[in-house]
């Protein structure tokens, strides 16, 4: 069992390639990571099941250097998928209300163009909290402390909220080019919460629990 001082210690991941090779590498990994991704998210209600395995495997990868496999994504996806309510209801319960207001703009809602840019910049940050939670997130922690650590850590560490709401106007703006570059697509958001991050010098609420029981 590890140690109070090293539960926020990161073990820096192995650096089994050295430049251009590294980095094919991890774009390679990526890449079959957003592959396995979509089609995990193509019932639509599995789709924040399926955006947070991809991030789990990802924060392994960056806490002990486990290679990104088919094998691993479906081991992370079977321990999301079996969390509880909490993946699949509340993320369509919020697109719902979201949709709803979206549409309401559309109509012709009075007030429309102070609401309009308000509820675009509301998705936005929900989206990246939710991309928080899902590095938060961990079958020893469930999913409230793991929302409650995503909120505190959106308003905490505005630098990192705003890169990552650069990174989803990139995969919006990419996703803008065509269909054929969409299967490479969600392995990116999930890259980018783990990057964000990781960026910080004390551990997640993920990185604690997991150590803990180690």
């Amino acid at each position: 069992m590890t140690g109070p001082e090293d539960d926020t210690r990161r073990t820096p991941a192995p650096q089994r390639f050295g430049g251009f090779a590294a980095g094919l590498a991890r774009l390679s990994e990526v890449l079959v990571l957003g592959l396995l991704t979509l089609v995990a998210a193509l019932p639509l209600v599995t789709a924040y099941v399926a955006v947070t395995a991809a991030v789990t495997v990802l924060r392994d990868r960056a806490d002990d250097g486990a290679g990104v496999t088919v094998r691993g994504y479906l081991r992370a996806l079977r321990a999301t998928a079996g969390s509880g309510w909490w993946p699949y209801l509340v993320p369509v319960a919020l697109a719902a209300v979201l949709t709803l207001d979206a549409a309401a703009v559309g109509a012709g809602l009075p007030g429309g163009r102070i609401i309009g840019p308000a509820l675009l910049l509301a998705t936005a940050l929900l989206a990246a909290t939710a991309l928080r939670a899902a590095v938060a997130w961990h079958p020893h922690t469930g999913w409230p402390a793991a929302a409650a650590s995503a909120v505190d850590r959106t308003r905490s560490d505005p630098t990192g909220t705003a890169l990552l709401l650069l990174a989803l106007i990139a995969v919006a703006l990419t996703a803008s080019m065509g269909p054929i570059l969409w299967p490479l697509l969600p392995g990116l958001p999930a890259l980018a919460a783990v990057a964000v991050d990781r960026r910080r010098p004390t551990g997640t609420l993920a990185t604690t629990a997991r150590t803990g029981t180690d």
